[in-house]
């Protein structure tokens, strides 16, 4: 979560460096606050909403140096990450199902490339296997993933 809502927070002040410093606040700020979060609601909401107010001070503070960014922008802004922190939510529950139905050889494989993050070179000396058969294996994967993704946004 911590890349989106920096790239949410760059979004409304556009200057890197002070968006990792607001990312920093938002974040212990919900930790100060994690005891008024109320657990079954949507937690990256909530997230949102303490960087949005963040950047609301942030833009106060900062009025004199011209950074005006009216209420309304802002507010939009956070009904747009919303929405699309929604849509990767449901993207990433539909990946894990698709990931489980691939064969343990192709998951796993798959994991060592992405997660583990390494190269197909490696994980062919690993497995006794040539490296362009790893290959095939995760484009296969991939597309296999990529119809099973579709169908599931389709069902």
């Amino acid at each position: 979560m911590q890349p989106r809502l920096y790239a949410y927070i760059l979004g409304i002040v556009l200057d890197p460096e002070n968006a990792k410093d607001i990312l920093q606040d938002t974040n212990r700020t919900v930790l100060e606050k994690s005891d008024a979060y109320s657990p079954g609601t949507n937690f990256n909401a909530w997230a949102y909403k303490i960087a949005q107010n963040k950047c609301r001070s942030f833009i106060e503070k900062n009025r004199r140096r011209k950074l005006e960014l009216n209420n309304d922008y802002l507010d939009k802004i956070a009904d747009e990450w919303s929405q699309i922190d929604l849509k990767l939510e449901q993207y990433v529950e539909h990946l894990q199902i698709c990931l489980k139905r691939l064969q343990p050889k192709t998951s796993s494989i798959v994991a060592d490339y992405y997660y583990e993050k390494k190269t197909a070179k490696e994980i062919a000396s690993e497995r006794k296997l040539k490296a362009n058969h790893v290959a095939q294996i995760l484009y296969r994967a991939r597309s296999i993933l990529l119809k099973c993704i579709q169908q599931q946004y389709a069902g």
